[in-house]
């Protein structure tokens, strides 16, 4: 089982990524994102996702020239992680920021939803280490 935030998890991540293909109507498509996550148990942490051309792929670390980039604590990105809650409520919450252009991430929401059905079988056996919060 992968543990959150692993290279294991990303690579598992981007796995699943390549073998599924986003809809039709996905296919103009393109957005990378940034996911920065601080205190994570190992440190931040950093991967990002790439849409282009009907296929995702997960990366590890830093993206080049992201179209944005989010920001999360690692509690806050753990819940949006395993669905407890959404990104809209973690906005609010002033608990993710963002940065960078937002309509782009509008723009591939289809995509994005897609994504969501593939990564599925992933969150489900996902492991979440303690934060440091919670020590």
């Amino acid at each position: 089982m992968p543990e959150f935030l692993s290279a294991e998890w990303i690579d598992a991540l981007d796995d699943a990524a390549q073998a599924g293909t986003l809809p039709e109507s996905a296919a103009d498509a393109s957005l990378t994102v940034e996911q920065v996550v601080r205190d994570a148990p190992a440190g931040e942490v950093r991967y990002h996702l790439r849409l282009e051309h009907r296929g995702a792929r997960i990366g590890r670390g830093p993206a080049e020239a992201p179209d944005l980039r989010l920001f999360a604590d690692y509690d806050v990105a753990a819940r949006l992680q395993r669905g407890e809650i959404s990104a809209q409520q973690a906005l609010a919450a002033g608990s993710l920021k963002v940065q960078g252009r937002l309509q782009r991430l509008v723009q591939a929401g289809e995509a994005l939803q897609a994504l969501e059905d593939l990564f599925a079988p992933i969150r489900a056996v996902t492991t979440y280490p303690e934060s440091p919060a919670e020590r």
